[in-house]
């Protein structure tokens, strides 16, 4: 799966081949070829493959450096470079809707490029900043799994108290020191989202960025993101703005592939970057817990949800296939353990650690593909030196 700002794209399957389908392998670039998806920037390097050779969707086509003219690594750069996607999205062919990039006409464009020595250090420049992002990237999910088998042992398996005395509940014995709760015991209240115009009105309207369920991915890979600017009423934006702690739904997934959505907590570090003044769309709903210290224990049984498949109860699929989260069924019947007191502050500790160096990690990532893709348009005009981009990149990663 390509994911647009993620650099490297790994097997999803291994299977054996047959038929037809674009042929790659280990460092060769593939690059989406159909709308909407060269527009979201779905490109990626290809890595780690089991026998170096691949298969995959047509959609896409396949770059590779040409040996003695142009580096591998220097093509994936030049390839996600915006004057180049505009020029691949200029000779799209087709109907509205389904327009694909013409190969033939792409591959007959003359472009200018660096001489190869130049093509390397700029990769390796720009190279050194991917592999910072990647190395958080993989750190993060070695820090999500730390939380959430924290969150399983103590909340689901009940490991820190098998000897101690435990008491009947609505989901069956839990130890004395919980308590089970529905979500309307536990949430202050649950808001749903707003898209708002398009036109400002600075009489009666103030201008929010808005945050989606597409969003939720993409924000907590680091990637870079940008939120469309809308314009709600001054009186419902206090009440609807998101603040440290909440957590977000999103409420309308693709049921028939059986994804169920996902959740997304607001944290400090998340707030410092999509910024204060900042919504949920619609299709989202917002909880916002009575005592919000607890809240990354309720994000984690949100994500245990999520991976036991059990939030599919709750989604009222559509004739076309959509499903939208139910969310005062939700709120009336589902229930979560959570501690009483001051029972589990070692555990509530570690888990707001680790999901507050995830959300760290996201910032730095976010800012280092903001100077990475300040640096490519400008190393390949010749605008910056290389050595001064150099210069520049030991300086953002020496600070972190």
């Amino acid at each position: 799966v390509i994911n647009p700002g993620k650099k490297i794209v790994e097997a999803k399957e291994y299977r054996n081949f047959s038929g037809g389908g674009s042929r790659f392998q280990n460092n060769d670039t593939l690059f989406a070829r159909i709308t909407p998806c060269l527009e979201n920037g779905k490109i990626s390097q290809v890595r780690h493959l089991d026998g170096e050779v691949g298969f995959g969707s047509t959609e896409f086509l396949v770059f590779r450096g040409k040996q003695g003219i142009t580096d591998t690594e220097f093509v994936y750069y030049f390839v996600t470079n915006h004057s180049f996607r505009l020029k691949a999205i200029q000779l799209m062919v087709g109907t509205s809707g389904r327009q694909r990039v013409d190969h033939k006409k792409l591959s007959d464009e003359v472009f200018t490029i660096p001489p190869l020595p130049i093509q390397r250090k700029i990769a390796e420049i720009l190279g050194s900043l991917d592999d910072k992002i990647e190395l958080n990237r993989r750190m993060n999910e070695t820090l999500e799994q730390m939380a959430m088998a924290l969150y399983k042992h103590w909340f689901v398996d009940f490991g820190p108290f098998q000897d101690g005395e435990f008491v009947e509940s609505e989901i069956g014995l839990i130890p004395r020191v919980y308590e089970c709760l529905s979500y309307k015991e536990i949430v202050d209240f649950c808001l749903g989202g707003d898209w708002g115009k398009d036109i400002p009105n600075s009489d009666e309207n103030v201008g929010v960025n808005v945050i989606r369920g597409a969003d939720f991915t993409v924000i907590n890979s680091g990637s870079q993101f940008s939120l469309p600017v809308r314009y709600i009423k001054k009186s419902s934006f206090e009440k609807r703005k998101v603040k440290d702690m909440d957590i977000i739904i999103e409420n309308s997934v693709n049921a028939s592939s059986r994804t169920t959505g996902q959740s997304l907590l607001i944290t400090r570090e998340l707030l410092d970057f999509i910024g204060e003044n900042t919504i949920p769309a619609s299709f989202c709903k917002l909880f916002r817990l009575k005592r919000p210290n607890l809240s990354p224990i309720v994000y984690m049984h949100l994500k245990f949800l999520y991976e036991s498949g059990d939030m599919e109860q709750y989604q009222n699929v559509s004739s076309n296939g959509i499903g939208n989260f139910q969310a005062t069924q939700f709120l009336e019947n589902q229930k979560i353990v959570l501690p009483v007191g001051d029972s589990c502050n070692q555990v509530l500790s570690s888990i707001s650690d680790l999901l507050s160096q995830i959300a760290k990690n996201n910032k730095e990532s976010f800012y280092l593909s903001i100077t990475r893709d300040y640096l490519l348009p400008r190393l390949l005009s010749g605008e910056i030196e290389v050595r001064e981009a150099e210069e520049h990149v030991e300086e953002v990663l020496a600070n972190g």
